[in-house]
Order: structure tokens, then sequence, then C-alpha cells
């Protein structure tokens, strides 16, 4: 059993993923959910940053946050 099906064999864990084209209402979705369920809420999601499609940022529900990529931000990781 690998570390991937651990996750999803957990009685009364739920994991949702949602995926689309952007601005169709994914982050919205899942803060409605992450309201909705309270403490029991617990995860991440991504958001895309101020400016449009220059970059995005990883929210936590407990409210933290990081800038995961942006047109702006130095890096000596490169791909390519």
């Amino acid at each position: 059993m690998n570390a991937g099906s651990q996750l999803v064999n957990k009685p009364g864990i739920v994991h949702l993923l949602l995926t689309g084209r952007p601005g169709i209402g994914k982050t919205t979705v899942i803060k409605a959910v992450a309201t909705a369920l309270g403490e029991r809420a617990g995860g991440f999601y991504t958001e895309g940053g101020p400016g449009g499609r220059q970059g995005f940022r990883l929210v936590t529900l407990d409210g933290q946050e990081v800038v995961m990529a942006h047109v702006n931000l130095r890096s000596r990781a490169a791909l390519g």
C-alpha cells in the first residue's frame, strides 16, 4: 500500500480536488465548503495573485499564505 492509498482509505476523511478553467469559481467553492465545515476542514487552496495570471499563492485553511510562483519572483531554480 502506498502513501496515496492510505490517504484515500481513511474512514471519515474526504479529499476534494477541483480543476477547471480560470474564473469559473473553484476557489469560491473551496472557501464555501471550508466555511461550512468549520474546524473539521483542513488543507489548502491556490489563488491567483493581483495583476492577472502572473503568479499564484498557496493559502492554508488556517490562514497562512505564501507566494509559490510569480513572474517577478527571483530564484536560482529554473525549468527548462
